[in-house]
């Protein structure tokens, strides 16, 4: 397609936070690309970096963009902001923490144009010795979660894979899209600040009549945590549990959302109460299979919050609930360490809390985007979807999935489940 048209114009973006460290590596691989330099572009959105990592990027790539901003304002925002600043067909979105070859952009570029629905493209996502899977596919859940497929295995599995094939999200770590269409579908939501903020992107483009590619030719090497480590698991826990959450409001149509959401809630409470060790009776004992959704969600938010407060009290974690939600405040208050169990869950009922925060900007944010569906859920699940895919292997967390599933007859409402799967594209 583009051989005739001549390659489009790629803005290779970049988000640093005190990342100086991974800068020297990075702005070689970009300097290095195999891509004509009047059709490539280089932006740097800095979040407030103290390590010299601006004075860093004018020495060392004068050519670049640097834009700067005051606060540390996360993921979503500033690769926003860029795209604003952007003038290109295409914005190539990279982690600073990764490493890639030459032939990167034209490999995304060349899988992007196979179709003219394909609008994202996702590349392989290694570990930097390239010898774990990061990245090598999705998989999205009917609760807004998102799942790296392969996700630490071993590389040998995919090394020779080729085909492109169509994927619910490509992951914001190497993420190729059309620039004017992530403009016009509203870019990523600036409320998650980050994670899962690509999740709600490609549900939200398949929605509106796209398509999302995975192009495993095209390879990136990714230094795990190395940018996000500095916020701590409780941070990053909270946060996903939120933004899941906004993502089934935002994204499910009408006519399912009334199941949908509140099973997605009562999975998010089961998935932090386990975290806590809270010992709550099984989901079944009170969500039995019936057609009233709403009500059944009630009674059991109602049980479950009032049983987790009495075992919070008996076991002395209020101090902790206190101090969980002190660090929330900021992702400055959360440190590197790895939180233990109890504070993992701590944080995703805290996160959880947060969406009513939101609900207002969620529901205005959930109308342009049904006003503009193209396509239904169920023909989204039939295309890319694993809608009852499990968040987690816990027997007791399967147990509740299962309850939840016959209560609220998701099968049936997401009946587009279980189809052909991830087709070959192009």
């Amino acid at each position: 397609m583009w051989e005739s048209q001549g390659l489009p114009s790629v803005t290779i973006v970049t988000v640093n936070h005190n990342g100086r460290e991974h800068l020297r590596g990075f702005l070689a691989c970009a300097a290095g690309v195999d891509y004509p330099a009047d059709r490539l572009d280089l932006i740097v959105v800095d979040n407030a970096s103290t390590d010299g990592s601006r004075s860093f990027v004018r020495a060392h790539a004068p050519g670049a963009r640097l834009l700067e901003n005051s606060a540390n304002l996360g993921f979503a925002q500033p690769n926003n902001q860029a795209a604003a600043a952007a003038r290109s067909d295409y914005l190539l979105l990279l982690n600073n923490d990764t490493r890639f070859s030459p032939s990167l952009v034209r490999e995304l570029v060349a899988a992007s144009g196979t179709s003219p629905r394909a609008v994202c493209v996702g590349a392989r996502i290694l570990s930097w010795d390239g010898e774990r899977i990061d990245f090598a596919g999705a998989r999205l859940s009917f609760a807004g979660l998102g799942f790296q497929e392969g996700h630490g295995d071993g590389a040998e599995a995919v090394r020779h894979e080729r085909e492109l094939r169509r994927i619910p999200f490509a992951c914001g770590c190497a993420m190729l899209v059309r620039r004017q269409v992530f403009l016009d579908c509203g870019g990523f939501d600036e409320d998650y600040f980050a994670y899962y903020e690509d999740v709600d992107l490609g549900w939200r483009l398949w929605v509106l009549g796209y398509e999302v590619l995975y192009c495993p030719t095209a390879v990136v090497y990714h230094r795990q945590g190395g940018t996000a480590s500095a916020f701590g698991a409780a941070w990053k826990r909270s946060l996903m549990e939120r933004n899941a959450i906004l993502t089934v409001i935002k994204n499910t149509e009408d006519g399912v959302l009334g199941a949908t959401l509140p099973a997605a809630l009562l999975l998010a409470i089961r998935r932090a109460a386990l975290d806590c060790q809270v010992g709550l009776q099984p989901l079944a004992s009170v969500c039995r299979p019936a057609r009233g959704g709403w009500r059944c969600a009630w009674q059991y938010l109602t049980c479950r919050l009032s049983l987790l407060l009495a075992a919070v009290r008996t076991v002395g974690l209020r101090a902790g609930v206190r101090r969980i939600a002190a660090r929330l405040r900021g992702p400055r208050r959360f440190s590197a360490r790895q939180d233990g169990g109890a504070d993992l869950g701590l944080a995703a009922f805290a996160g959880l809390d947060r969406v009513v925060e939101l609900l207002p900007r969620a529901f205005a944010k959930r109308a342009l985007i049904q006003a503009a569906r193209r396509r239904s859920d169920e023909e989204v699940w039939s295309l890319v979807g694993d809608p009852l895919h499990p968040a987690s292997h816990r027997p007791a967390y399967r147990v509740a999935q299962e309850a939840a599933a016959q209560s609220f007859d998701l099968a049936r409402l997401l009946s587009g489940a279980g189809g052909a799967g991830p087709d070959a594209a192009g």
